[in-house]
């Protein structure tokens, strides 16, 4: 039975494509033969197939299962939640967002965070509404004369603005995503540090810059490996029999605690369950444009790409540059020539967008903490040497 790889065409361009890439490595690793594919349409007739897809849009994940079902192709999606889809047959691998509610409301509720704000919801992305339901399952106790569901209708300055008038009322502000927790931090930085020295500021994703940032941000994140391996798991439960049809396998968020929640400790001892909320009033969720549009999160989305590339020379680099040191002195202190330290400049640069030294040199004081970005070379080097 032949496996062929599909993805959302949007996707690939995004940092969220990491799962992809993770995928691919493992199906390697395994010496597993794969295709990947445009459309299923590529898929050869009357060869037993299985299709993976790998996506993050509601109508395009529908369109890729609609036709496998039509032409009796097992598929297997990767998804932010399983049920998104209620139409055709599938076999997924989803977030367990039920444990995600539950961590959510144990951290909270044991620093007695109890005026959530949910913030910078995009419309247009299946994770931000599966994030609306959980959010919902916190609130029963909210007031209901206060907004607490903030959308990002393509601007993140307006949904500052909209949240900022009654920022006072919240103790604990959810971001849908580390690029939205980012935006929101540094405006706060700017305006209102004892808000930000109050809130618990919690988001999803974990990027590099995440860790990095001053201050460094407390966010979930699933394990890539985990999801690879699920996925290839369901495809060869599916080759060893026809009467497996529909598998579901749920993956676990870990919690990151950092800064943005002054490094308070998760509470594994105490156990409290979400209550059930209100149905979820998707109508109220409005919002129109995709926030990449936006222009407000490039100086982040080009640091992190940046960083994505960049292994434990390129970060010592740019410690170094940090404080200044010539090219001269970084070469003989990494047992490099100064044209190889120039390169990797020259490719950070690239990778950042950044027009100068300089100007790159700005990009991280402006939103690095040296200590940070100095714990993260040590992982690096911790990484390596375990290896």
């Amino acid at each position: 039975m032949s496996l062929y790889i599909i993805t959302e065409p949007e996707y690939e361009e995004t940092l969220w494509a990491t799962r992809l890439y993770t995928l691919i490595n493992e199906l390697k690793l395994k010496r597993i033969q794969y295709n990947r594919i445009k459309k299923i349409s590529d898929i050869r007739k009357r060869e037993p197939s299985v299709v993976i897809a790998v996506g993050s849009s509601y109508g395009w994940t529908s369109a890729i299962i609609k036709e496998c079902n039509e032409a009796h192709i097992p598929v297997i999606i990767s998804s932010s939640k399983f049920g998104t889809v209620t139409e055709g047959s599938y076999s997924c691998v989803s977030s367990d967002w039920q444990d995600v509610a539950m961590t959510l409301n144990r951290y909270l509720s044991c620093y007695n965070k109890s005026k959530i704000a949910l913030y910078g919801v995009n419309h247009n992305s299946d994770a931000d509404l599966n994030l609306v339901e959980v959010f919902y399952s916190l609130i029963h106790f909210q007031p209901q004369d206060i907004p607490y569901v903030f959308e990002n209708e393509g601007s993140l300055a307006d949904c500052y603005e909209r949240l900022k008038k009654d920022l006072p009322h919240y103790d604990a502000i959810i971001c849908v995503n580390d690029y939205v927790a980012l935006y929101l931090i540094d405006r706060l930085k700017q305006e209102d540090e004892k808000a930000l020295e109050r809130l618990f500021i919690i988001s999803f994703n974990n990027f590099i810059l995440s860790q990095i940032h001053s201050p460094s941000v407390t966010s979930f994140s699933e394990d890539g490996e985990s999801v690879a391996k699920a996925l290839i798991g369901i495809y060869q439960l599916l080759l060893k029999s026809i009467d497996f049809t529909s598998v579901h396998v749920q993956i676990r968020q870990k919690l990151h605690i950092r800064q943005s929640t002054q490094y308070r400790p998760l509470p594994e001892d105490i156990k409290l369950q979400p209550e059930d909320g209100e149905p979820i009033p998707f109508s109220h969720i409005t919002g129109k444009k995709d926030y990449f549009e936006s222009g407000e999160i490039t100086q982040y989305n080009r640091l992190e790409s940046m960083l994505e590339h960049c292994d434990k020379l390129d970060i010592f680099i740019l410690l170094k540059l940090l404080h200044s040191h010539s090219y001269e002195s970084i070469a003989n202190d990494v047992f490099a020539s100064v044209g190889t330290v120039k390169y990797r400049l020259r490719k950070m640069m690239q990778q950042s967008a950044a027009a100068s030294r300089t100007d790159l040199m700005d990009l991280l004081r402006t939103h690095v903490n040296e200590k940070n970005l100095q714990d993260y070379y040590q992982t690096l080097r911790d990484m390596d040497t375990a290896f």
